[in-house]
């Protein structure tokens, strides 16, 4: 065999250790993106958010517009959530799996967090607003006192 030859075949051999490599890396970076995958996220989105929210309620920390507002939008959400799951766990296959992530099914699981993960930035900015009208009302009340 001569070194032409050998040079051919070690070039093939590295192409396809190389693309298979390649491969590989973009098929776990995109089964980690499957929507059996996003869905799991988006649902404790949606349960840390719940539980957030009616710990706010419990407390007393927003008022009734506010109360209404992000109840609604919560509820929409979960409905929307639902409609999600119901599509990722119907893919049985991983097969099914990579045609509903090719078909956007993540994408529209991503933008379905998006909206809890702003829900819940709500409902904590209106935890701190509340603590932070708490405090000021107390610092006028002693300073009325002295």
């Amino acid at each position: 065999m001569d070194s032409n030859a050998l040079s051919f075949y070690s070039n093939v051999f590295g192409l396809l250790i190389g693309g298979t490599t390649i491969i590989s890396v973009l098929l776990g970076f995109c089964r980690s993106h499957l929507p059996s995958q996003r869905i799991k996220e988006l649902e404790e989105l949606l349960d840390d958010t719940q539980g957030l929210y009616e710990s706010a309620i419990e407390d007393s920390l927003l008022n009734d517009i506010h109360r209404n507002q992000m109840g609604e939008r919560l509820v929409s959400l979960r409905e929307r959530s639902l409609r999600l799951r119901s599509r990722a766990y119907s893919a049985t296959t991983l097969l099914k799996d990579y045609q509903e992530f090719l078909g956007g099914l993540s994408y529209s699981i991503g933008v379905a967090c998006y909206h809890v993960k702003e829900l819940r930035a709500s409902v904590i900015v209106s935890f701190f607003i509340f603590q932070i009208g708490c405090d000021i009302h107390t610092l006028i009340q002693d300073h009325n006192r002295s």
